[in-house]
Order: C-alpha cells, then structure tokens, then sequence
C-alpha cells in the first residue's frame, strides 16, 4: 500500500478542487509547492511521476528551514503527460493522455490556485518545473495577487544576485554605479507600492532582493511587514535584521516609513562598499554608531550623487529622511530612469514574493 504524501489534482477532478483541498488534515499549511511534471531538472516530462520535486523540496525546507512538516504540502497537478514511454506504461500512475494546452490549461491552474487560497489564506505557492511556456504566464498573471513565486525564475535570480555580491567582495571590484542605480529606483517602486497600502517592509536587505536576466529587481520575504492600523501612523515592535535598523528602532522608538527607507541607504551603501554602513561586535556597539551616524566614506569610484543620496537616507533623524516618493522624484534618480537596466514592464511596481520566514 502507497502512502500518500501529497496531493494530486488530475483533470479529471475539474470542478471538485475547492472540495478536495479539505481532504488534506492540516489546517495550518504555510508553504505549498506545486508541479505540473513538465520539466523535472533535465529528465524532461515526467508527467504525474515527478511529484518527488514537490516533496524534495519541501523535505529541504523542513530539515534546513525548519518549518514544521504539518504546516508544507506537496502538489502535482496531473494534466497529461506528453512522454511517448509513460503513456504506454502500464505501471504509469498519472493520466494517459497528451497534456492539457491553451485556455484548459490555465483554466486548470486558476481552479487550483483559487482552492488552496481559499482554504488557506496566508499560504505561500511555489511553482516548480514548469516548462517555460507555462511557467512566465503563471507567474505574470498570480504574482501580484496571491504569494506565490516560481523557484526557477526567481529563486535563481536571489542566487544570482547573491554570487554577484560574493563575487564582488571576494575580488573587491564592487558593482557598476548603473547596476546600483537600477536597485535604487526599483527597490524605491516597490517600496512606495507597499508604504502607499500603509504596509511597512521592516527587513530590507540585500537578502530579500531579487534579480533576473533582465535586471529586474524584486523585493522578497513579507514575513515581518506590518500593515499600520487606520488609527496609527507608527509601528513599536523591533524586528528585522540588526545591520539595517534605524535610530528609532535602536531606541525602542516608534517607526514609520523612514525606516525602510534608511535599510534601503544601509543596502546602497553595502552594493557600494561591499560592507554594512554600521557595524559592531555587539548590538550595544552597533547602537552606537548607529545613533551617532557616522559610517566610512563611499568608495571614490561613485559618483557625488551616489554618494549624497546615501547620507540622504541614512540621516539620524527620521524627519530628514526622504520618503521613496521623494527619492524618485528627485533628479538624479530621475535622470537615469530612462537608461535604467531594466525593461519598464519588467518593473511592475518592483514586488516579489512572500516567503514569510514563518514556522
């Protein structure tokens, strides 16, 4: 006998997704990884037979991440397969029929997307081995109305970003002032798009940024964002990354916006120089310099605008900061938004994914 461990939804289900969801007995699933076979590593289709990447997957964030197994959930969407050797197999577990294409297809995917966020709202969908025809469009049409993200796409691009900042300070060459300028202005959009719904970041950092080959840049990891009450202007609770934090929050202050907007000047500086603005062998250290706001000068090798827009965010008092909205209107961003290293519809207001940081 078979045990299951994970949930298989085949065409022939249409129609009973919402139902079936109810079928799995955890009530508590914070992260869903989901496959359609297509495009298993390099073996190609495997069709309903590659639903050990769900579970591979998942097994990893359960060992090394440690979110709890009850709270992940393997996926296969069986849509057909299109592998001559399986659809003559007789052993062959999945659906023995030419994959679902076009309009079906999709109509498919929405079905399912549409159950499992209805049984749980706050979960996280990753999209795996999808073949790439399937797996832009699904990513274009959920990314900015569900949380979810595809591992292939933009997995690899926080990857990328991350050798290149390892690169970097391994050979101390920093990134080209362009490249720098890029993560500026998108990570500032992304900003404004979440402080505009009253939603504070609160871990910006060069971790939660993502990249793609066309210089798109994405803010990840909402897993500490705070949506501000209506009667509230501030938030009180120190969380985040020690590096990145603010004087308010340094001081067990009330913050706001600006403080995204000062990790945002610790991040630039940190591209720059390929070291935090603020550092310390303990917190009471890092407070310190924190508070007093002195860090070391930014590599000659960036211009004055760069280096003026960095004191700018990273000013003591938050009243002098400016606000992203600010930022982009100033005229050096301005100036260099046409020739930015990204395409504009590559933007899309610079938001990525949730990955949460929930156990």
């Amino acid at each position: 006998v078979r045990r299951a461990r994970g949930m298989y939804f085949s065409v022939q289900d249409r129609g009973l997704f919402s139902s079936m969801v109810w079928n799995w007995p955890h009530d508590d699933v914070h992260i869903i990884v989901v496959t359609d076979g297509s495009r298993i590593l390099g073996l190609g289709d495997l069709g309903a037979h590659g639903m050990g990447i769900p579970i591979g997957k998942l097994a990893l964030y359960c060992a090394a991440g440690g979110i709890a197994p009850h709270r992940v959930m393997p996926v296969m969407l069986d849509v057909g397969t299109n592998n001559a050797a399986l659809l003559e197999d007789d052993d062959y577990l999945g659906i023995q029929k030419p994959r679902l294409e076009g309009d079906e297809y999709f109509a498919m995917v929405d079905e399912f997307m549409s159950a499992v966020f209805e049984r749980w709202p706050d979960t996280v969908v990753q999209f795996e081995d999808f073949e790439s025809s399937k797996a832009q469009p699904i990513l274009d049409k959920y990314r900015h109305t569900r949380r979810c993200f595809n591992d292939d796409i933009q997995g690899t691009g926080c990857v990328t970003l991350a050798g290149l900042l390892a690169a970097s300070a391994q050979a101390g060459v920093p990134l080209g002032e362009e490249q720098i300028w890029s993560v500026v202005v998108q990570v500032s959009e992304g900003l404004q798009h979440l402080h505009e719904r009253r939603i504070l970041h609160r871990d910006i950092k060069a971790m939660n940024i993502f990249t793609d080959a066309r210089g798109a840049v994405k803010i990840g990891d909402l897993g500490l964002a705070r949506l501000l009450p209506a009667h509230s202007s501030h938030a009180r609770t120190g969380v985040g990354t020690p590096l990145y934090f603010s004087p308010e929050m340094c001081e067990e202050r009330p913050y706001n916006e600006k403080s995204d907007v000062w990790a945002l000047g610790c991040l630039v500086y940190e591209l720059c120089a390929l070291r935090p603005p603020f550092v310390g062998n303990t917190f009471a250290q890092l407070k310190q310099g924190v508070l007093v706001g002195k860090y070391p000068a930014v590599p000659r090798a960036f211009s004055y605008e760069m280096s003026a827009m960095i004191a700018k965010m990273v000013r003591v008092n938050a009243r002098e900061r400016p606000s992203v909205k600010q930022i982009l209107g100033s005229e050096d961003v301005k100036a260099r938004k046409a020739c930015l290293l990204y395409t504009s519809d590559a933007a899309d207001e610079g938001l990525g994914v949730d990955l949460g940081g929930r156990r």
